[in-house]
């Protein structure tokens, strides 16, 4: 595996660390964060930046062609079977967080950021095993 893409799976793992550590047990204590909570927010997008820099650094290894998007490079990971589909969903999913985190700063609803940083934290590991098995069939 990549060099880069082992440190960009160290860095999620750190940043969902930090995340777990600073999340409380309830929205409403969540909602009251303030910087913290925009330091939570900003370690989330991090880390689905990451996941979404690792597909496109597989698809350019790959040398799958010039992309016109991200949503391309998705599918056609997903086309090829290099991923499962579950697994480009959950991505292409995180993208769209990613989007609201990034440009709609403002307006992000925390009850609805907080039930899934409760309810779906294993997304990002289901993530992380299929890059490794991945890696692990190159060989």
């Amino acid at each position: 595996m990549d060099k880069r893409i082992e440190q960009k799976l160290k860095e999620i793992d750190e940043s969902l660390e930090i995340i777990e550590e600073s999340l409380p047990a309830e929205v409403n204590e969540f909602k009251a964060l303030g910087l913290v909570k925009d330091g939570i927010y900003k370690r989330l997008e991090f880390c689905i930046q990451n996941v979404l820099d690792i597909f496109s650094m597989i698809y350019s290894e790959m040398k799958l062609g010039v992309p016109s998007s991200l949503d391309e490079i998705l599918t056609v990971l997903e086309d090829k079977k290099l991923f499962p589909k579950e697994i480009i969903t959950l991505a292409k999913e995180m993208k769209g967080m990613r989007n609201i985190l990034v440009h709609r700063y403002g307006k992000v609803n925390d009850a609805l950021i907080f039930e899934l940083l409760m309810e779906r934290k294993d997304d990002f590991e289901k993530i992380k095993q299929s890059i490794e098995l991945h890696f692990k069939k190159k060989k």
